[in-house]
Protein backbone atom coordinates (compact mmCIF):
# COMPACT_ATOMS: atom_id res chain seq x y z
CA UNK A 1 0.00 0.00 0.00
CA UNK A 2 1.55 3.38 -0.98
CA UNK A 3 2.28 5.84 1.80
CA UNK A 4 1.04 9.45 1.97
CA UNK A 5 4.33 10.81 0.58
CA UNK A 6 3.98 8.66 -2.54
CA UNK A 7 0.36 9.78 -2.95
CA UNK A 8 1.37 13.45 -2.64
CA UNK A 9 4.22 12.97 -5.12
CA UNK A 10 1.83 11.33 -7.58
CA UNK A 11 -0.73 14.09 -7.06
CA UNK A 12 1.90 16.82 -7.56
CA UNK A 13 3.26 15.10 -10.68
CA UNK A 14 -0.30 14.88 -12.01
CA UNK A 15 -0.81 18.62 -11.40
CA UNK A 16 2.51 19.43 -13.08
CA UNK A 17 1.58 17.37 -16.15
CA UNK A 18 -1.81 19.09 -16.37
CA UNK A 19 -0.19 22.52 -16.01
CA UNK A 20 2.30 21.69 -18.76
CA UNK A 21 -0.43 20.27 -21.00
CA UNK A 22 -2.63 23.33 -20.45
CA UNK A 23 -0.07 25.40 -22.33
CA UNK A 24 -1.04 23.46 -25.48
CA UNK A 25 -4.71 22.95 -24.58
CA UNK A 26 -5.97 25.71 -22.24
CA UNK A 27 -9.10 23.69 -21.44
CA UNK A 28 -6.94 21.40 -19.26
CA UNK A 29 -6.28 24.27 -16.87
CA UNK A 30 -9.90 23.98 -15.71
CA UNK A 31 -8.89 20.78 -13.90
CA UNK A 32 -6.44 22.76 -11.78
CA UNK A 33 -8.97 25.53 -11.19
CA UNK A 34 -11.62 23.08 -10.00
CA UNK A 35 -9.16 21.30 -7.71
CA UNK A 36 -7.70 24.39 -6.05
CA UNK A 37 -10.50 26.97 -6.23
CA UNK A 38 -12.17 26.18 -2.89
CA UNK A 39 -8.95 25.87 -0.82
CA UNK A 40 -7.50 28.98 -2.51
CA UNK A 41 -10.65 30.92 -1.68
CA UNK A 42 -10.45 29.84 1.98
CA UNK A 43 -6.81 30.88 2.17
CA UNK A 44 -7.38 34.22 0.44
CA UNK A 45 -10.41 34.97 2.63
CA UNK A 46 -8.34 34.32 5.76
CA UNK A 47 -5.81 36.85 4.50
CA UNK A 48 -8.12 39.67 3.37
CA UNK A 49 -11.34 38.86 5.28
CA UNK A 50 -13.55 40.02 2.39
CA UNK A 51 -15.15 37.42 0.12
CA UNK A 52 -15.24 39.70 -2.95
CA UNK A 53 -11.57 40.62 -2.55
CA UNK A 54 -10.68 36.97 -1.95
CA UNK A 55 -12.48 35.97 -5.16
CA UNK A 56 -10.55 38.63 -7.11
CA UNK A 57 -7.26 37.44 -5.59
CA UNK A 58 -7.99 33.81 -6.47
CA UNK A 59 -8.86 34.72 -10.05
CA UNK A 60 -5.69 36.81 -10.39
CA UNK A 61 -3.61 34.01 -8.86
CA UNK A 62 -4.97 31.49 -11.37
CA UNK A 63 -4.13 33.88 -14.22
CA UNK A 64 -0.58 34.21 -12.87
CA UNK A 65 -0.21 30.45 -12.45
CA UNK A 66 -1.34 29.90 -16.03
CA UNK A 67 0.73 32.70 -17.54
CA UNK A 68 3.84 31.82 -15.51
CA UNK A 69 3.53 28.07 -16.01
CA UNK A 70 6.82 27.95 -17.92
CA UNK A 71 8.56 29.54 -14.90
CA UNK A 72 7.56 26.67 -12.63
CA UNK A 73 10.61 24.57 -11.93
CA UNK A 74 10.43 21.44 -9.82
CA UNK A 75 12.78 21.93 -6.88
CA UNK A 76 13.55 19.65 -3.98
CA UNK A 77 10.99 20.26 -1.26
CA UNK A 78 8.89 22.45 -3.56
CA UNK A 79 5.94 20.94 -5.38
CA UNK A 80 3.44 22.44 -7.78
CA UNK A 81 1.04 22.81 -4.86
CA UNK A 82 3.51 24.81 -2.74
CA UNK A 83 4.39 26.97 -5.77
CA UNK A 84 0.71 27.59 -6.52
CA UNK A 85 0.06 28.58 -2.90
CA UNK A 86 3.10 30.88 -3.01
CA UNK A 87 1.59 32.59 -6.07
CA UNK A 88 -1.73 32.94 -4.23
CA UNK A 89 -0.16 34.34 -1.05
CA UNK A 90 2.02 36.74 -3.05
CA UNK A 91 -1.05 37.96 -4.95
CA UNK A 92 -2.85 38.55 -1.65
CA UNK A 93 0.14 40.46 -0.25
CA UNK A 94 0.18 42.66 -3.35
CA UNK A 95 -3.55 43.26 -2.94
CA UNK A 96 -3.08 44.33 0.69
CA UNK A 97 -0.22 46.66 -0.24
CA UNK A 98 -2.33 48.29 -2.97
CA UNK A 99 -5.19 48.69 -0.52
CA UNK A 100 -2.91 50.23 2.11
CA UNK A 101 -1.57 52.76 -0.40
CA UNK A 102 -5.03 53.80 -1.53
CA UNK A 103 -6.77 53.89 1.88
CA UNK A 104 -6.07 55.15 5.34
CA UNK A 105 -3.91 53.19 7.75
CA UNK A 106 -7.00 52.38 9.80
CA UNK A 107 -8.23 49.15 8.25
CA UNK A 108 -9.73 45.97 9.61
CA UNK A 109 -7.22 43.59 8.02
CA UNK A 110 -4.46 41.89 9.92
CA UNK A 111 -0.89 43.08 9.34
CA UNK A 112 0.67 41.49 6.28
CA UNK A 113 2.93 39.14 8.22
CA UNK A 114 0.16 37.68 10.29
CA UNK A 115 -1.98 37.41 7.16
CA UNK A 116 0.60 35.35 5.34
CA UNK A 117 1.21 32.99 8.23
CA UNK A 118 -1.70 33.38 10.64
CA UNK A 119 -1.37 31.74 14.01
CA UNK A 120 -2.57 28.12 13.71
CA UNK A 121 -4.54 28.16 16.99
CA UNK A 122 -8.16 27.40 16.22
CA UNK A 123 -7.56 26.30 12.63
CA UNK A 124 -9.23 23.23 11.28
CA UNK A 125 -7.19 20.41 9.79
CA UNK A 126 -7.68 21.68 6.21
CA UNK A 127 -6.41 25.16 7.06
CA UNK A 128 -3.40 23.71 8.90
CA UNK A 129 -2.54 21.58 5.88
CA UNK A 130 -2.80 24.62 3.58
CA UNK A 131 -0.41 26.64 5.77
CA UNK A 132 1.94 23.65 6.03
CA UNK A 133 1.88 23.35 2.25
CA UNK A 134 3.02 26.96 1.92
CA UNK A 135 5.73 26.43 4.53
CA UNK A 136 7.02 23.14 3.11
CA UNK A 137 9.02 24.80 0.36
CA UNK A 138 10.18 27.63 2.60
CA UNK A 139 11.67 25.85 5.62
CA UNK A 140 14.89 24.79 3.90
CA UNK A 141 15.68 28.45 3.22
CA UNK A 142 15.50 29.53 6.87
CA UNK A 143 18.31 29.52 9.44
CA UNK A 144 18.00 26.60 11.90
CA UNK A 145 16.88 28.71 14.88
CA UNK A 146 14.02 30.22 12.87
CA UNK A 147 13.14 26.97 11.12
CA UNK A 148 12.83 25.21 14.49
CA UNK A 149 10.31 27.63 15.98
CA UNK A 150 8.20 27.65 12.80
CA UNK A 151 8.15 23.86 12.69
CA UNK A 152 7.20 23.65 16.36
CA UNK A 153 4.37 26.17 15.96
CA UNK A 154 2.96 25.17 12.57
CA UNK A 155 3.73 21.46 12.29
CA UNK A 156 3.69 20.30 15.94
CA UNK A 157 1.03 22.78 17.13
CA UNK A 158 3.20 23.72 20.11
CA UNK A 159 2.08 26.76 22.09
CA UNK A 160 4.43 29.67 22.70
CA UNK A 161 4.90 28.41 26.26
CA UNK A 162 5.73 24.89 25.07
CA UNK A 163 8.23 26.22 22.53
CA UNK A 164 9.85 28.30 25.27
CA UNK A 165 10.08 25.26 27.55
CA UNK A 166 11.48 22.99 24.82
CA UNK A 167 14.04 25.50 23.53
CA UNK A 168 14.98 27.21 26.78
CA UNK A 169 14.07 30.60 25.30
CA UNK A 170 12.04 33.23 27.10
CA UNK A 171 8.44 33.68 25.96
CA UNK A 172 9.38 37.08 24.51
CA UNK A 173 12.27 35.56 22.53
CA UNK A 174 9.96 32.87 21.15
CA UNK A 175 7.59 35.60 19.89
CA UNK A 176 10.49 37.56 18.39
CA UNK A 177 11.89 34.49 16.61
CA UNK A 178 8.47 33.56 15.25
CA UNK A 179 8.02 37.11 13.97
CA UNK A 180 11.45 37.01 12.29
CA UNK A 181 10.75 33.56 10.87
CA UNK A 182 7.44 34.78 9.41
CA UNK A 183 9.14 37.82 7.91
CA UNK A 184 11.89 35.71 6.33
CA UNK A 185 9.31 33.16 5.12
CA UNK A 186 7.39 35.97 3.42
CA UNK A 187 10.58 37.07 1.65
CA UNK A 188 11.28 33.51 0.52
CA UNK A 189 7.69 33.16 -0.72
CA UNK A 190 8.06 36.44 -2.65
CA UNK A 191 11.22 35.12 -4.32
CA UNK A 192 9.65 31.72 -4.94
CA UNK A 193 7.66 32.81 -7.97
Amino acid sequence: MPDDTQNQDTENTHDEIILDGSQKDPRLFEIIVQKYQAPFLRTAKRIVHQREDAEDIVQEAFLKIYSKAKLFKKREGASFKSWAYAVLVNTAISHIRKYKRSHSKDMSWDPVLDSVLPDPAGFGETEKLEIQSVLAGVLKELPPELKTVLEMRYFSDDTYQTIAAKTGLSLENVKIRLHRAKKMAREVISNFI
